[in-house]
């Protein structure tokens, strides 16, 4: 038996889902996303297989993806099993290797470069014919999730430059002077509140 990692590249940097979206074979092209291929692998000119597949054939695969356990849905029981495998990126450092037999027979090609994980979803938001899928609710249901480890990190975030935003607007506030400066003096106050906001902005940094 002859076994081939189905993300295994060529020399131009296409996998099998490469060339299944470009021969239109909507048969193989289901059967290798079914089987782990991965949708995001950008060739050496910078494609995916995303550019040619079929938005009927992916919506058809989103559709295999969300399986019930065939309990009614008023049922306690019932569940809902959703496969993101299609959404996880090669390891960039994995050497795939053609077996025959149990036998190697060679190194056939890796993915060069490393993958961001939402890279598929971001092509798929720029895609006129596949944007509408970001409704589906494989895909909403991974940005949710998505959202839900990060949201922390990005309520924290807005809090701190708020904070920021609130002192320093405070601290100008407080030495702006009430009495009306000359020029001179005024070239004076804005030079030292330039400093200042400078050291508050290396303070924070640091």
């Amino acid at each position: 038996t002859l076994k081939l990692e189905i993300n295994a590249v060529d020399e131009n940097g296409n996998t099998a889902l490469h060339y299944a979206v470009k021969e239109e074979d909507q048969h193989y092209t289901k059967a290798l996303l079914a089987n782990g291929a991965y949708i995001g692998v950008e060739n050496q000119f910078g494609y995916s297989p995303l550019a040619d597949i079929d938005p009927e054939t992916l919506t058809s695969f989103l559709d295999d993806c969300l399986q019930s356990n065939g309990k009614f849905r008023r049922d306690d029981k019932y569940e809902l099993t959703f496969r993101y495998g299609f959404l996880e990126p090669p390891r960039s450092d994995e050497q795939y290797t053609q077996t025959q037999n149990g036998v190697e027979q060679g190194r056939i090609g890796r993915v060069n470069n490393p993958i961001p994980e939402l890279y598929p979803l971001h092509y798929i938001s720029k895609s006129p014919d596949l944007r509408p899928l970001l409704t589906h609710p494989i895909l909403l249901s991974f940005l949710h999730l998505k959202w839900s480890h990060i949201r922390v990190f990005f309520y924290a975030n807005l809090v701190f430059y708020t904070l920021f935003v609130a002192l320093l607007t405070a601290h100008i506030m407080r030495d702006c002077p009430s009495a009306p400066e000359s020029p001179q003096n005024s070239s004076a106050i804005l030079v030292e509140k330039a400093s200042v906001f400078i050291r508050v902005e290396w303070t924070l940094l640091s």
